[in-house]
């Protein structure tokens, strides 16, 4: 039976990833499977939200008023004395 040690170097030499925080158990399914685990899916779910988020804020973005329509001082109270 391989160590969690041998498990993780075999995962990182398949270029497996997101074996952080797993379990020998977690460790071996992985290997075996070859494929993400229900963590990484989540993350992967998670970060494609985010993006559609940022779409919608993109979208809905209000307009700034341009620069005229702002309030500026006189140029008497700039100037010091």
């Amino acid at each position: 039976m391989p160590t969690v040690c041998e498990l993780k170097v075999e995962l990182k030499r398949k270029g497996i990833k997101g074996i952080s925080g797993l379990n020998k158990a977690g460790l071996e399914k992985l290997l075996k499977e070859g494929k993400p685990t229900k963590k990484d899916d989540l993350k992967e779910k998670a970060d494609k939200l985010f993006a559609e988020m940022d779409k919608d804020k993109k979208k809905n973005k209000k307009k700034k008023k341009p620069e005229s329509f702002e309030r500026k001082k006189p140029k008497s109270l700039l100037k010091k004395k």
